[in-house]
C-alpha cells in the first residue's frame, strides 16, 4: 500500500462525520469505545516509514491512541459553528511522521449533541472504505458471522500486464476530449482551503425516484446535481457561454460480499453531466443511458490490473492525469451506507455526512453518503466559491423536480 506519494496535497484529506444526541462523552472514554475497532484494520494501523518512505511501517496500539483529539465549537453556534471546525481541522494536513488518520470529538455547538469526526488520507482509505470503517466505529451490535465467499481466481502479473497492454489505447482515449474549467473564473484561492455543505432527503425518497423512473439511485443523485449546477448562479452559462462539466465517477472494486477490508480499491471513470439540457426527465435519461457504458467500458478492468502490476512511478502518472482538472470538471461520488443504523454506547448515530477530497486546482466536487434513513449529499468547495448553501438548496429542489415528474408520468400512462 504505497499509495501516500501519490496525492502531495491536503486537499484530498477525506472522511466523514456522524452527530450524536446527548453529553459528549469524554475523550478517554470515547478513545477505550473506539481504538480496538479501529486497530484491527490493517491500512489504519501502519505509517510512512521512517527510515523507507516508499514503504510503510506498523504503529503499536499506543501510537493508535495519540490520534485521537477533542476541540469545543464556540458554544451555541449551532451547525454553522459545527461546520467552521470541520474545515478548520480538515485544513490541518496530517502529519507524516504518524498514523495517516484522526478521530476528532467536536461538542458545544449545542447543547444535547456532539459529533465525532473521522479524518484519514485519500492515500490510505477510498470513499468505500470510509464506509466500513464508521460501520465498524458506531456498530454496537457484533459483527453477524458471514458465510465464506469464494475468492476470485487469482491473477498472474503477466495476465494483468496483458490486460493493461490490451487496454491502453482505448484507455488513454478515453482522457478525450479534455474537459473545461466551468469554474475557474469564480476566484482564486491561492490558500487551497475548503469548505463543506451538506443537504439530506429521506433515503427511501430517492429509491422511490429512481423506481418511478426506472433508473438508479445514482442516476437520480447525478441527474440532481445537473440539475443544481444548472440552476447555480455560478456556472459560466450565466455568463453567456457554455463549457461541458465531465465528472469524475469512482467505481467500486471492493466485492459485493465479504470484501470488509478497507483500503484503495477503485477506478475512477468520467461522464458528461447535461448541464446545457432544460429538461430534467432528459437530463436523467442522458445520465441513465451513460453510466452503464461507462461502467462498463474497459478502464475499470485496466486500472484494476494496473494497480496490482504496473510500477509506482507509471500509476503515479496515471493518476496526476486522472485527477487533472483538464481531465475533469469536478468529481462525484455515491457512498454506499449501512442498511441499519449505527449506534455508539446505545446512542443511535444520525445525520452521518461525507468529507470530500478536492483535488489541486478543482472548484467543485459532490459526494452522498447514505445511512439508515437519510441520503446526505456533502458539496466540497474552493473557499473562494460563494453560495454553498443554495448549491444544497438547489440539489434537494432538483430531486423535488424529478420527483414530481415521475408523479406526473406515472399518471398520464
Amino acid at each position: 500500500m504505497r499509495l501516500d506519494r501519490w496525492y502531495p496535497t491536503g486537499r484530498l484529506q477525506i472522511g466523514g462525520i456522524a452527530r450524536l444526541t446527548g453529553q459528549a462523552p469524554s475523550l478517554d472514554e470515547f478513545r477505550e469505545h473506539v481504538l480496538p475497532r479501529l486497530v484491527s484494520f490493517p491500512a489504519l494501523g501502519v505509517r510512512i516509514g521512517s527510515t523507507r518512505p516508499w514503504m510503510w511501517e506498523g504503529v503499536s496500539e499506543q501510537d493508535a491512541a495519540g490520534q485521537f483529539f477533542t476541540r469545543a465549537c464556540p458554544p451555541g453556534s449551532g451547525p454553522s459553528g459545527l461546520r467552521t471546525v470541520v474545515e478548520a481541522v480538515l485544513a490541518v494536513p496530517l502529519r507524516r511522521d504518524r498514523p495517516l488518520w484522526e478521530v476528532w470529538l467536536l461538542h458545544g455547538y449545542v447543547s444535547d449533541e456532539w459529533t465525532a469526526l473521522l479524518k484519514t488520507h485519500h492515500a490510505v482509505l477510498d470513499g468505500a472504505s470510509i464506509t466500513l470503517v464508521l460501520n465498524r466505529i458506531f456498530d454496537a451490535i457484533p459483527a453477524v458471522q458471514e458465510p465464506p465467499v469464494r475468492p476470485p481466481a487469482p491473477q498472474t502479473k503477466k495476465t494483468d500486464l496483458l490486460t493493461v497492454v490490451r487496454g491502453t489505447g482505448r484507455f488513454l482515449a478515453g482522457f478525450f476530449p479534455l474537459a473545461g474549467r466551468p469554474f475557474s473564473r469564480c476566484g482564486k484561492n491561492k490558500k487551497g482551503k475548503r469548505q463543506f455543505r451538506w443537504a439530506s432527503v429521506d433515503r427511501e425518497r430517492l429509491r422511490r425516484v429512481a423506481e418511478l423512473h426506472g433508473v438508479t439511485v445514482n442516476d437520480v443523485f447525478l441527474a440532481a446535481v445537473t440539475g443544481a449546477i444548472r440552476q447555480w448562479p455560478h456556472t459560466p452559462w450565466r455568463r453567456g457561454r457554455i463549457s461541458p462539466v465531465w465528472t469524475l465517477m469512482p467505481v467500486d472494486l471492493h466485492r459485493r460480499e465479504g470484501d470488509h477490508r478497507p483500503g484503495l480499491k477503485a477506478a475512477a471513470v468520467r461522464t458528461l453531466l447535461p448541464c446545457d439540457e432544460p429538461d430534467p426527465l432528459r437530463r436523467l435519461a442522458a445520465i441513465a443511458g451513460a453510466t452503464p457504458q461507462v461502467k462498463g467500458s474497459s478502464r475499470v478492468p485496466v486500472t484494476s490490473a494496473g494497480l496490482r502490476s504496473l510500477p509506482i512511478w507509471f500509476q503515479r502518472l496515471m493518476f496526476a492525469l486522472t485527477f487533472s482538472s483538464r481531465y475533469v470538471s469536478m468529481i462525484t461520488s455515491n457512498m454506499r451506507g449501512p442498511e441499519s443504523a449505527l449506534y455508539h454506547c446505545g446512542v443511535p448515530a444520525t445525520r452521518l455526512a461525507p468529507l470530500g477530497p478536492l483535488p489541486n486546482k478543482h472548484r467543485l466536487g459532490a459526494y452522498l453518503y447514505n445511512d439508515a434513513e437519510l441520503a446526505t449529499i456533502g458539496f466540497v468547495l474552493d473557499d473562494e466559491l460563494p453560495d454553498g448553501e443554495e448549491l444544497c438548496l438547489l440539489w434537494v429542489e432538483a430531486v423535488t423536480e424529478l420527483e414530481q415528474a415521475g408523479r406526473t408520468a406515472s399518471r398520464s400512462r
